[in-house]
């Protein structure tokens, strides 16, 4: 996520106070909401049970006034609670609904003192408490008494609470705000020396220091600076002292070079030299693998099949029970397995080392490997012989098909081509095989790396038998193989 840009522009120090200002303002904010309402509430319940509580208490004292209809009485009654300044009316009520006795019954009325006959909690929105409570004598209600008290003295109480919260949160707020001033100086200014610093060291001047001022994190970090700058002066002085050691070095080291590279090149060719070697002899040890599997365990498996062909005929010529119908399935289901075992063989013995390739010639077995290639993966390929070359030795007939087969193997792998053309001719006293493919196209970086062992074992082959290998590709355009081989071997 992106910081905006007027942020990213401020220092730490205002950054810093920044953020505890709004933390120390929401504080404020939420004290100065939460807290009066909680004592309002607080005062209000305080007011609902002090009104109730004097409601009854005047309620019982009425009482036997009302039995008796003693109004003298019931007046002397309701006087003790019309001493307190706060009550606006006092009215009580017989058992018909009639006034017996009241104080201030214009307030009273003004205020209709009938309409709310409940003892709730005391609302906000209203300037009177007003509280109805039964007067009863045995357990038996003779009247009501009504009593309406001023909520304003209330008011004023909260109002100056109000008052005196908004001050200390206001003198928070500036102290508040004074503290996390200086505490951001002291935490940044040592971090702007340390900017200086760094600064100058940039510039060159590794003999600056930053100041510690104390011993606090900032001061831990100031040292751990100072201790890396005097590594790295120290690291300074060994690079110029390597320097000047690798120099002298170098010169010794082109001296040696210009010795080795005359062993460089006698080492190269005998690597050449091994490889063909190796090549040669993998090719021996596939054709031997390739006559072993055909001709040994070709023959057995087919002798195998044969016998139990003959197992299951004679199996077939007895009275059939559950028993020998599960053998003869048995034996069925082996010979398929055989079956399915020769040909896989087969396959194996082909790809190893193709007898046609020996039997046939070159290009029969380029034909063979293209329909092979076409069939296993539905990309269309088509071998166009221009003219059948002549005079091909064994050698030479080999490194042809097995470059072929790297070839359609690198391109089914790699390539992602729906179409594939290759070409044979006899041109110049040259044999020549091209290969071009219509898929994505081999770049420059995959020809360099050392993981193409294939398209180096291409090169190494042509290179043997006096010939090259070029691979080309254009991005999107696809990849072409060329291969140029003589039909006199010179040899390098």
């Amino acid at each position: 996520m992106a910081t905006p840009l007027f942020i990213s522009r401020m220092s730490i120090r205002t950054k810093l106070t920044l953020v505890f200002s709004v933390v120390l303002g929401t504080i404020a904010v939420f004290v100065y909401y939460f807290l009066p309402g909680r004592l309002e509430t607080q005062n209000y319940d305080a007011l609902r049970d002090e009104v109730e509580s004097l409601a009854f208490q005047t309620a019982y004292i009425v009482s036997p006034s009302l039995v008796f209809n003693d109004s003298v009485s019931a007046r002397e009654a309701i006087s003790i609670a019309s001493r307190d300044t706060s009550i606006v009316y006092v009215v009580v009520v017989d058992g018909s609904g009639r006034v017996f006795v009241a104080h201030r019954l214009d307030e009273a009325e003004r205020y209709r003192y009938q309409e709310d006959q409940t003892s709730e909690a005391l609302r906000k929105d209203v300037d009177l408490a007003s509280v109805s409570v039964p007067v009863t004598h045995n357990d038996r209600v003779i009247g009501q008494l009504h009593i309406g008290m001023s909520l304003a003295h209330l008011r004023e109480q909260i109002d100056d609470s109000k008052s005196t919260i908004l001050i200390l949160i206001a003198l928070f707020f500036v102290l508040g705000f004074l503290v996390v001033y200086v505490l951001t100086y002291l935490v940044v200014s040592p971090l702007s020396d340390m900017v200086r610093t760094v600064g100058k060291i940039t510039a060159g001047d590794l003999s600056h220091r930053a100041e510690v001022t104390s011993h606090d994190e900032v001061g831990d970090l100031a040292t751990a600076f100072n201790e890396m700058v005097n590594s790295l002066a120290s690291m300074q002085q060994q690079l110029k002292e390597a320097n000047q050691s690798l120099e002298t070095r170098v010169v010794e080291r082109t001296r040696d070079l210009a010795h080795s590279e005359e062993a460089l090149r006698q080492s190269g060719e005998q690597l050449r030299a091994l490889s063909t070697h190796l090549q040669t002899i993998r090719e021996e040890e596939r054709a031997y693998i390739s006559r072993e599997i055909h001709d040994q365990l070709g023959q057995m498996l087919t002798a195998m099949n044969i016998d139990l062909a003959v197992v299951e005929k004679q199996l077939a010529k007895i009275n059939t029970s559950p028993t020998q119908i599960a053998v003869i399935e048995k034996v069925r289901y082996l010979s398929a397995m055989v079956e399915s075992t020769i040909q896989r063989m087969r396959r194996l013995a082909l790809e190893l080392r193709p007898d046609i390739l020996d039997n046939l010639g070159l290009v029969e077995a380029l034909e063979w490997q293209v329909r092979e290639f076409e069939t296993r993966t539905n990309i269309r390929c088509n071998l166009s012989i221009q003219a059948r070359p002549t005079g091909i030795d064994e050698p030479k007939a080999i490194a042809l098909f097995r470059m072929l087969q790297e070839s359609l193997t690198n391109i089914m792998r790699h390539a992602h081509a729906t179409r594939v053309e290759v070409h044979l001719k006899e041109e110049d006293g040259k044999i020549i095989l091209g290969i071009h493919d219509n898929g994505r196209g081999i770049n420059e970086t995959d020809l360099r790396s050392v993981r193409s062992l294939g398209i180096i074992g291409m090169r190494e082959r042509a290179a043997h038998l006096g010939g090259i290998a070029r691979v080309t590709g254009t991005p999107g355009m696809g990849t072409t193989v060329s291969v140029e081989i003589p039909l006199t071997t010179q040899k390098d």
